[in-house]
């Protein structure tokens, strides 16, 4: 065990109080089933719940033979009312498997935001207990790393030696460009043609990668596609406003999500902090590319009889002068039978390839 304990201990106090106290301005309060000791009469939820941290989980009995206890971090979020608990973990190459560098992740704050960010996803999401299915996993760990991102990033905490902004969990890992993914998730979705002998910072990932890794599917490879989704709706809020994303959107997420009809990245607000419902659209927009993929296509024969995937996502021309039931029915139903599947030729229905597989804690 080492003997920095001491300080350890104190980091993930501070990073715990300190997540509380940001994600707090951005609704996750008592009423969203926040971890308070006490809630100061605000009712509604069940208090007594402050969040727990285990430093060093496993440093003495998690090493060899086994190494459970390394390269690893995790949070139990348990219902309201329940003390929720971090785990945080000694980092070590480990023989034929990951190759990371002898530190601890207590010092890594990308780390303990990610598994801050899972605390908040569950409560919220869960309506005080836990959200359910793969889907909401894999959004999950897409929120985890994009609110330890933009945590770090709206405070100008990094970069700190030279890595990636973006980048989650560098410290740990001791790779400064994608840390522990596959892909960082600011990078562009195309690029120049690869050179020999140089890395390709692009993130190509859409909904048709599910499963894209060789773990199969697999939440943190697959929420490595939301990440994608939230990085390119970020940038176009911040482009507009030059404001942080609240966190608005995850108590409107269903507990067990899927991809249709209402599933959607959690950390995607409701609404921006100057935004009116117009912005939906914007938000919208830029994430058509990353969830428009092949396992969403369908046969041109369904569109005649099968309903639009969003009411947002056509605006049919309307014609002037009075409009009766049956006139949009007609322009609804001539809509769908225009449009069709592109077909493997289109970018955003073409497979991807497979990446690197990195380590990814829960």
């Amino acid at each position: 065990m080492t003997q920095d304990v001491s300080a350890a201990a104190v980091n993930p106090f501070v990073a715990h109080n300190q997540m509380h106290d940001w994600s707090y301005f951005l609704g996750f309060t008592e009423r969203a089933w926040n971890a308070q000791e006490f809630n100061f009469g605000t009712g509604g939820t069940t208090e007594r719940d402050p969040l727990l941290g285990d430093v060093q989980a496993g440093a003495a009995s998690g090493g060899f033979p086994s190494y459970l206890g390394r390269d690893n971090a995790n949070m139990i979020p348990l219902p309201d009312g329940v003390p929720p608990i971090t785990n945080m973990y000694l980092w070590q190459a480990l023989p034929g498997a990951f190759y990371a560098p002898c530190v601890d992740g207590d010092f890594d704050m990308a780390v303990i935001g990610h598994e801050y960010g899972h605390l908040i996803e569950n409560r919220m999401i869960g309506k005080g207990g836990t959200r359910s299915g793969h889907h909401a996993g894999t959004m999950g760990e897409s929120f985890g790393d994009f609110d330890a991102a933009e945590y770090l990033n709206e405070f100008g905490f990094v970069p700190v030696s030279g890595e990636d902004p973006f980048s989650v969990g560098a410290y740990v890992t001791g790779n400064h460009t994608r840390a522990v993914r596959n892909y960082n998730m600011s990078w562009p979705r195309t690029g120049a043609f690869p050179e020999p002998g140089t890395f390709p910072r692009v993130n190509p990932l859409n909904f048709s990668d599910m499963g894209y890794d060789i773990v199969g599917q697999q939440v943190h490879a697959n929420g490595e596609i939301w990440s994608a989704v939230n990085f390119d709706i970020r940038r176009a809020l911040v482009a507009k406003y030059d404001a942080q994303l609240p966190g608005g959107g995850s108590g409107s997420t269903p507990r067990a999500p899927t991809p249709r009809p209402r599933g959607r990245p959690s950390r995607i607000p409701t609404r921006s902090p100057t935004s009116t419902l117009p912005d939906r659209g914007r938000r919208w927009s830029p994430s058509g590319s990353r969830t428009n993929g092949e396992s969403r296509c369908r046969p041109e024969s369904t569109w005649a009889t099968t309903k639009p995937e969003s009411p947002r996502s056509r605006t049919p021309t309307r014609p002037q002068g009075r409009r009766t039931a049956r006139s949009r029915r007609e322009r609804a139903t001539s809509t769908t039978r225009r449009r069709s599947c592109p077909g493997p030729t289109s970018s955003w229905c073409r497979p991807r390839g497979t990446a690197p597989t990195g380590s990814a804690w829960t």
